[in-house]
């Protein structure tokens, strides 16, 4: 007997998974037994994983159809043993697999609006709307928003009932029994509305005594409708009593009513047989009460016994309209949430008509609109439910009631007797259930309907085999397994987790009584046998490990001396046959490696009975003992294990880039076992390299790739493996051939709109020669000159740029290069020539220069503007002047010959100052004009005479001068200075000339001297500059002042005597003066005398 275990499961799977789509789901299989333990893993019986030591199962992210059973199946070398089912659901939603759709249902009788088909799990919570307010069950609770609190009084059989009516603000209507009541009863109704933004509900409290003890309380909700005119609050309620009057069961009915006026008026009865107690309030609501009640739509009449709630959301949510009126009619639609993953959908519409009908409030008989269903429910659930919706009219005189086996169901009755709900079902609620709609007061006969009600069981073991069963060969063996439940369970058997059915083992034989009979054992038939039982409520399961006895261990496989390679698995093999089934352990030595309970690192027990090294280490190799042994005999068996050195590569290929035309060498140098040889191969892109079939390609002794010549078909994965017996070794180099990159295509140069002076280029960006673009360069060439780098540093994205800095009216041609880490490419092809506009000369003349020629001309004289801001050709030039510094208006001359670069401005004021100007033009308009110059006609001769002369004769040979100078602008120059004149009026040709320098203060002076004493003379003054004197003042006529004559004439001495003498002479010629007659004689003896 081996002491190797059977694997078995530590858990079982627990209820069903429900998961969200995109969440990370890990599935975990604990199982013990002999190692070594497998596992795999099954999805709706589909192997999904192999074998491995792995013992989970992970889905990162969740799909919808990964939704399903997992079975986990764990195997050691006893056999293998499959786990119970376990169910993973996805929750996901879908969209509504429907249209909208139109239903017509006559006025007054009942429509049922069916949940359209959507596709979701779990089952999506409903919402129905019409024409977008929503459908409001009437279950649902909200907040306290009023309270109303009403006591009723039935005094004695007879006598008045009376009221008591605490509310605020009521005003009192009315009151008074219409029958006598009959028994003495106290009931007291407290009304709790509650109210949120879009439902209304109400809960009542009921309390009732009669003369003799106290009731409980009791609660119910309040059902509520609501038409054009009317709000219906309708809460239906049993009241047990023990004492004397009211039976079990009967009704205490409360009805509220709204008014056009806003009157809320409260109707409260209860029903006995045959008589029924009422009273009536009202309570004015404020003047916003539709706000704030957000209610169901419908209609109802109020009367005073039992009303049926005119809608139901079924159980399968379905919308029934119960009495359908014109108010009806709409268009309906359902929201529907998927409450595990939040996502929500809206249906399509079914819009809804309502035909109308000749009487549709008259007599109808009772019909089941929503019969019940057959329902199955497993057996400990917390409770199920039948429903049945039924419809008449008038529909306030139908009565659902529930029978079953004949007899009237009176617990679990609600929601007007609809729905029957059994609590905590068991196998004594089976049975056929009938729904009975019923119209009171009318000879109709009732509706039917019936459902029947089956409880399911899971599965249970009525026999089940040992753990282990110990059998010897060639005899037959029976394993039990017997199962109950509800319906009766399947039973299914398996051998090492694989069905029988599909084994088709003619020995195998299922029992009757579900047992498993193996006939003529055999050693193949040792393993796990499993039973599995199952039905609609569940599924068990149970096995057993059978153990084939009396005989001894012999070799299947002899084992065999292995060699492998460091690093690799090393497999020994050992199998071996006997039964029981021998225990395998495996020895170096003394040393045990592995065995059914021992385990090693790097040692593992095969279920063959192998054992397998990973990895093996040099230190492994050597002699090993394989050693099987049951009950019967035991077996060893030695085997040799050989490990060589591994062969790896140890200088690995790395990327390379070459250049086109050049040599590439790709290493790959390996170690290997010096016991071994080795082989080299080149693969390119997964295909081997025959270097015998090209001359460019050469593989070394030593591994080394040599390819010549390379070119673009060069480019490509390189793999060099190295084969041989020590171990396969493979690395990968990435070879990439680059060359100049090729021409830009589509090169196309256009005007630019926005800027004349500009061109936009566009091209097709070109074959980069496997190594990026790093620039492009833009050549032009401007009017045929030679070619020359415009742009050079352009964006490798970039297919289009706008040339700028252009001269107008140029022709272009351009050409684009791209560079990348070769170098240079080819240029594109040249461009089509452009010429740019025409436009006005963008600099001035240079060089102005003016130069007075005449004292009314000036010469002007320039030079082009430069060649490159003519922008196009010149026509000529135009000249303006103006008197400098004044605000006066220009004069132009239109000089019409661009080889003319001078002009002679004429007519000019003399001696004045102009300003000049000059521009050129060209087809396009006029340039620019030069910064102003400034230059002065010539000067002329003085104009004007000076002005106010005055003359005075200072003494006989002078004459002083005061004048002022002539006016400014009639000197005509720079002021030289002034001439005296003076002339003798006898000898006007004589004139005496004396120059004085200009004085620029004052009045000027001057004298002219060494003039004729006592003379007449003609004076005048002129103005004088270089070029010549002015105009003379008008002359003056003044004379010298009187002097001493001058020597007389002829003086002569005749008749000398002793004592005298004659003298005689003549007058002076110089009289200087009028002569008086007087002459002196004088001599040394003082003589006097008188001439004659």
């Amino acid at each position: 007997m081996s002491d190797e275990v059977a694997p078995y499961f530590k858990t079982e799977p627990g209820l069903p998974q429900i998961h969200l789509e995109g969440n990370r789901l890990v599935l975990t299989c604990l199982a013990e037994g002999s190692w070594p333990l497998e596992f795999k893993w099954l999805h709706n019986d589909s192997e999904i994983t192999a074998y491995s030591s792995e013992y989970k199962y992970v889905i990162p992210a969740l799909r919808r159809w990964d939704a399903g059973s997992y079975q986990c199946v764990v195997r050691n070398r006893m056999g293998a043993l499959l786990q119970r089912r376990s169910e993973v659901q996805v929750a996901y939603m879908g969209n509504f697999l429907d249209t909208d759709q139109r239903k017509t249902v006559t006025e007054g009788q009942a429509a049922v609006l069916n949940f359209l088909h959507i596709l979701s799990y779990p089952r999506p919570q409903v919402t129905w709307f019409r024409d977008g307010h929503k459908i409001i069950p009437s279950s649902r609770m909200s907040t306290l928003l009023t309270v109303f609190n009403l006591n009723l009084k039935n005094l004695v059989h007879g006598r008045e009932c009376e009221t008591d009516l605490p509310l605020i603000n009521a005003a009192e209507e009315g009151r008074g029994w219409q029958t006598a009541c009959g028994l003495s009863l106290i009931l007291s109704f407290n009304i709790f509305i509650l109210i949120d933004s879009d439902k209304i509900t109400a809960r009542m409290l009921i309390t009732g005594k009669n003369k003799l003890k106290e009731k409980d309380a009791l609660e119910g909700d309040l059902i509520y409708i609501h038409n054009s005119n009317c709000l219906l609050l309708l809460c239906v309620y049993c009241i047990r009593f023990d004492g004397v009057g009211m039976d079990v069961g009967e009704r205490v009915v409360l009805i509220a009513s709204v008014s056009e006026k806003r009157e809320l008026k409260f109707f409260a009865f209860y029903v006995t047989s045959g008589s029924f107690c009422e009273v009536e309030v009202a309570v004015v609501l404020p003047q916003d009460w539709q706000d704030l009640l957000h209610l169901i739509f419908g209609q109802a009449t109020c009367h005073k016994q039992s009303l049926s709630f005119l809608r139901a959301i079924t159980l399968e949510n379905q919308l029934v309209i119960l009495a359908t009126s014109a108010t009806d009619a709409g268009s309906y639609y359902v929201q529907a949430v998927n409450e595990k993953n939040g996502e929500n959908k809206t249906s399509p519409f079914i819009h809804l008509s309502v035909a109308s009908a000749t009487d549709p409030s008259g007599p109808a008989a009772p019909v089941i609109v929503v019969p019940p269903h057959n329902t199955s429910v497993v057996a400990g659930s917390s409770e199920t439910t039948l429903e049945c919706v039924a419809s008449a009219r008038p529909l306030e005189k139908l009565s659902v009631t529930w029978k079953r086996n004949g007899v009237k169901i009176t617990s679990g009755i609600s929601s007007f007797g609809r729905r029957l709900t059994i609590a905590n079902p068991t196998s004594a609620d089976v049975g056929m259930y009938f729904c009975e709609a019923n119209l009171r007061d009318s000879t109709e006969e009732p509706a039917r309907a019936k459902a029947f009600l089956s409880i399911m069981e899971p599965p249970y073991f009525t026999a089940e085999p040992e753990r282990v069963i110990l059998a010897e060969v060639e005899k037959d063996v029976d394993i039990l397994c017997q199962a109950m439940g509800v319906p009766i369970p399947t039973l299914v058997w398996y051998k090492d987790s694989v069905p029988l059915s599909k084994l088709e083992n003619p020995r195998y034989k299922v029992l009757l009584s579900g047992g498993l009979r193996i006939q003529a054992l055999r050693p193949q038939d040792a393993g796990i046998f499993q039973c599995f039982a199952s039905n609609k409520a569940g599924e068990i399961q149970t096995y057993s490990y059978l153990d084939v006895t009396n005989i001894k261990p012999a070799f299947v496989q002899a084992p065999e001396d292995t060699t492998v390679t460091e690093g690799m698995t090393a497999v020994l093999t050992c199998e071996v046959s006997g039964a029981p089934k021998p225990a395998i352990s495996w020895k170096k030595g003394n040393q045990i490696l592995a065995s059914g309970s021992v385990q090693i690192p790097r040692f593992i027990l095969l279920e063959s009975g192998g054992l397998q090294i990973t990895p093996v280490f040099l230190q492994d190799a050597g002699n090993y003992t394989c050693c099987a042994v049951n009950s019967e005999g035991a077996l060893n068996a030695f085997v040799m294990l050989t490990v060589w050195n591994r062969t790896f590569i140890v200088h690995p290929p790395e990327d390379s880039t070459v250049i086109k035309g050049t040599t590439a060498t790709l290493r790959c140098g390996a170690t290997h076992d010096p016991r071994i040889s080795i082989r080299y191969v080149w693969k390119k892109d997964s295909v081997v390299i025959n270097p015998s079939s090209s001359s460019r390609i050469t593989v070394e002794s030593d591994g080394t790739l040599i390819i010549s010549q390379t070119w673009s078909g060069d480019i490509g994965d390189y793999t060099c493996e190295v084969i041989s017996f020590g171990g396969n070794d493979s690395r990968m180099a990435r070879l990439e051939v680059i060359e100049l990159p090729h021409s830009p295509q589509n090169l196309v140069a256009t005007l630019n709109s926005s800027y004349s002076r500009s061109v936009t280029l566009s091209w097709v960006r070109p074959f980069d020669g496997n190594s990026p673009v790093l620039y492009y360069m833009v050549e032009l060439s401007e009017n045929n000159s030679p070619w020359k780098v415009h742009l050079s540093n352009l964006d490798p994205k970039m297919t289009s740029v706008t040339v700028s800095g252009l001269t107008p009216a140029r022709t272009y041609q351009f050409r684009v290069c791209a560079v990348n880490q070769v170098g240079k490419g080819q240029y594109s092809s040249e461009t089509s020539r452009l010429m740019l506009p025409e436009e006005p000369p963008s600099a001035p003349p240079k060089n102005i220069v003016a130069s007075g020629r005449t004292n009314q001309s000036i010469m002007v004289q320039w030079q082009p503007p430069p060649e490159s801001e003519h922008n196009g050709v010149l026509h000529g030039y135009i000249l303006r002047y103006r008197l400098a510094g004044l605000p006066g208006e220009y004069q132009y001359k239109n000089i019409t010959s661009a080889e003319i670069n001078y002009c002679l401005v004429k007519d000019l004021i003399i001696w004045t100052q102009y300003e000049i100007q000059v521009a050129s033009y060209n087809g396009a308009g006029l340039g620019a004009f030069s910064r102003p110059v400034t230059e002065y006609t010539l000067q002329g001769v003085p104009t004007a005479p000076p002005q106010n002369v005055q003359v005075e004769a200072v003494n006989s040979t002078t004459i002083q001068f005061f004048w002022n100078p002539p006016p400014q602008q009639f000197i005509n120059g720079i002021n030289q200075g002034y001439k005296l004149l003076a002339w003798p009026a006898d000898a006007p040709e004589t004139v005496t000339v004396v120059t004085i320098a200009p004085d620029f203060h004052g009045v000027h002076s001057g004298c002219i001297t060494s003039l004729k004493k006592y003379t007449a003379y003609y004076t005048s003054v002129l103005c004088f500059t270089t070029p010549g004197d002015g105009p003379r003042s008008t002359p003056q006529l003044l004379r010298t002042l009187e002097d001493k004559p001058g020597a007389v004439g002829h003086l002569s001495f005749t008749e000398i005597l002793d004592t005298s003498l004659k003298v005689s002479w003549q007058e002076p010629v110089e009289k200087n003066g009028i002569i008086t007659g007087k002459y002196q004689l004088l001599s040394p003896f003082f003589l006097s005398m008188h001439g004659v």
